[in-house]
């Protein structure tokens, strides 16, 4: 007992701890994990798919960190402990009211309303310093210890998972060759480590929310990888589109179809990078990190005329599908961070999390939602599918009943010139 206590040392005081501060949203990670488990042995014995505890499981495993940012809620505003449970329980209502916004069956789109899910989910826990009403410096602290805790986190649980796979794995091999099961056990474990113990050693090293704002990072490795390898890349590839851009202009050459996607994954790893360099850029301005932080977002204003040009030459020839949709609602929200950080003087980074946690809320749902609109474009293009198809065959149709009047001998004139200019 010694020994197993000598080993763990205050991990079981540290898990207590962190149950005690976060019931509701480890109590959320432990009934998702179980449904996981329980999803990866059932089609052992019934193949049938069970997507009522599919889409919950999913929701479920979305709506952790919201819960967590809650429970920080009601920790920074000193909500007493029937009130917090109040708070939680109501997000919990919420969430378990989208879950039945789903549809039943597992298809592309919902997909993408478990990952606009968890993207408002992450987005509402990180945006915590908007309540803490803190600068970007300390926001972008805040940000840096969260990411450091959840890489942490992830890679704890992957030690985990690859121990137990491989113990598994030698038992297999050494006493049961025949196991043709243990694929089972190593999904159940793969689930335990990332969908348990992972959020649990990210809420368990969370200090309290008056302490979140004096939390210490290391400095030089994000310094590093932004001046010596996130700097130079952007550069490169801020050159090679608007050397594209000059041709499209020069050439009169429509965008090709993956310029959109490529201009918002620079702008990304560019607002990536502005994060990164801003305490740097503090204390160096003249230096290549404060020069990247003054242009970055007036360089990329060429750029947004280049991708609504090629967002709104995809739409005129191809109309709305769930892809195109996400892809105006990630325009609209660079256009807006764009003149933000033109425009404003105090150019608050905590815009970009908040506005993007918010645009993905009012996305999920209602006649303006993504999944509203997916199905009206898919409806109409069906449509418009069908009536080509239609007319089509009526052409054929008519055509064949003329060839057959003519080949009988009962065609009159107009009718001849008519199979003429068919061709026939």
């Amino acid at each position: 007992m010694k020994f197993i206590r000598y080993f763990m040392q205050n991990v079981p005081e540290a898990g207590e701890k962190a149950f005690k501060r976060f019931y509701l949203p480890l109590t959320m990670s432990i009934t998702a994990t179980l449904f996981s488990i329980f999803l990866i042995y059932k089609d052992k014995f019934d193949t049938g798919r069970l997507y009522t505890v599919e889409n919950m499981t999913m929701v479920l495993f979305g709506g952790i960190p919201l819960m967590s940012f809650i429970f920080l809620m009601a920790e920074k505003f000193e909500f007493s402990g029937k009130k917090k449970c109040t708070a939680g329980l109501f997000t919990l209502g919420l969430i378990i009211i989208y879950y039945f916004t789903l549809p039943e069956k597992f298809l592309t789109n919902d997909i993408i309303r478990y990952t606009i899910l968890a993207f408002f989910s992450s987005l509402s826990f990180v945006s915590l310093p908007v309540f803490l009403k803190k600068d970007s410096l300390t926001t972008r602290k805040i940000w840096l210890f969260i990411f450091v805790k959840t890489a942490f986190a992830q890679i704890a649980g992957i030690c985990v998972f690859a121990g137990l796979s491989l113990a598994i794995l030698a038992i297999k091999m050494l006493f049961f060759p025949d196991w043709h099961d243990s694929y089972r056990l190593i999904s159940s474990f793969s689930a335990l480590s990332f969908g348990l113990i992972s959020p649990w050693i990210i809420l368990g090293s969370l200090p309290s929310v008056k302490a979140l704002p004096e939390v210490k990072i290391v400095e030089k490795p994000f310094s590093l990888i932004s001046k010596f390898v996130l700097i130079p890349i952007v550069l490169f590839y801020l050159i090679i589109l608007y050397i594209y851009f000059g041709k499209v202009l020069l050439l009169s050459e429509l965008p090709k179809g993956m310029t959109s996607y490529l201009i918002l994954s620079f702008c990304g790893a560019g607002i990536i990078t502005y994060v990164l360099i801003l305490d740097e850029a503090k204390n160096a301005v003249k230096s290549i990190s404060g020069m990247f932080k003054k242009f970055f977002f007036f360089s990329v204003t060429g750029l947004i005329l280049l991708l609504w040009y090629a967002v709104w030459m995809r739409i005129s020839n191809y109309g709305i599908t769930e892809n195109r949709y996400l892809l105006i609602v990630f325009s609209l929200l660079l256009t807006g961070w764009t003149i933000y950080f033109i425009v404003s003087k105090t150019r608050q980074i905590i815009v970009i999390t908040a506005s993007a946690s918010v645009v993905a809320l009012m996305i999920s749902f209602g006649p303006w939602g993504i999944l509203k609109h997916h199905l009206e474009a898919r409806k109409e293009g069906l449509m418009k599918s069908l009536r080509k198809t239609l007319s089509l065959r009526m052409e054929k149709f008519k055509n064949l009943k003329m060839r057959s009047l003519l080949k009988s001998g009962k065609t009159s004139a107009p009718h001849f010139f008519i199979l003429k200019a068919d061709g026939d």
